[in-house]
């Protein structure tokens, strides 16, 4: 398995707050400010969209998103738009907390 290099553009390019917190065998996981939230890209190399994109919330009253943990996922075949779409969650899910605020 050929493992993937991340660029210091690609980690610029998280929101100010989330950060990149675990990354092994071609898998990444991504912490918010306060760890209510988690994305993850998910490497499966047998399959033809071989990147998995998803979210868990980790702690605080579950659905506050307006919907389940995990409802929400998309699959990409190469990790540059596996990583554009862990952004655009990432901002999903900043959108959502800050308008329950």
């Amino acid at each position: 398995m050929t493992t993937v290099t991340i660029t210091q553009k690609q980690t610029d390019s998280l929101p100010a707050d989330w950060q990149l917190v675990e990354e092994y065998d071609n898998n990444f996981i991504f912490e918010n400010y306060d760890k209510s939230f988690c994305v993850t890209i998910e490497f499966t190399p047998q399959f033809d969209s071989r990147y998995f994109i998803g979210f868990s919330q980790l702690k605080g009253t579950f659905t506050m998103l307006g919907i389940e943990s995990g409802a929400y996922g998309t699959h990409a075949e190469n990790l540059e738009d596996a990583w554009q779409k862990a952004v655009t969650m990432m901002l999903f899910i900043k959108g959502k907390i800050e308008s329950c605020n």
